[in-house]
């Protein structure tokens, strides 16, 4: 299962044209991120700010799943964003898991995060979050 994301930030804004004002973004929204996902109980596992403007997080859940943002192309502080609850080829093999509860309750998360940062404006999801049956 992968739900992606969109949203706006001034506060996260980079030149299109210069690969380390990418980068340069891509790590301040990757610390932003993982210590908020942290402070929210996520375990976060792996950070890299990665290069071009993109960044991956891998979180633990019952599994691992990982999200991966990018600088849109040619905005200033675009960033599209994907939530891949895909099981690998050993989950396949042994013991499929069904990641949706934990796709959703990491969108929930998220949902939580950039709608209480400040200057993050526009988000979009892929999949309405009223949709994601979770826990109270």
């Amino acid at each position: 299962m992968k739900i992606q994301f969109r949203f706006h930030s001034e506060l996260y804004a980079a030149n299109p044209q210069s690969e380390r004002s990418r980068q340069r973004q891509s790590k301040r929204l990757s610390e932003f991120l993982s210590r908020r996902l942290v402070e929210e109980g996520v375990a976060v596992t792996f950070v890299d700010p990665g290069e071009y403007g993109t960044l991956t997080i891998t979180v633990k859940a019952p599994f691992s799943l990982c999200m991966d943002c990018q600088h849109a192309d040619e905005t200033r502080g675009d960033w599209i964003c994907t939530i891949d609850g895909s099981n690998d080829f050993f989950q396949n093999l042994f013991k499929p898991v069904d990641p949706t509860t934990d796709v959703c309750y990491l969108q929930s998360v998220f949902q939580r995060i950039l709608s209480e940062a400040p200057d993050v404006e526009g988000i979009e999801w892929s999949l309405d979050i009223d949709r994601c049956d979770l826990p109270d």
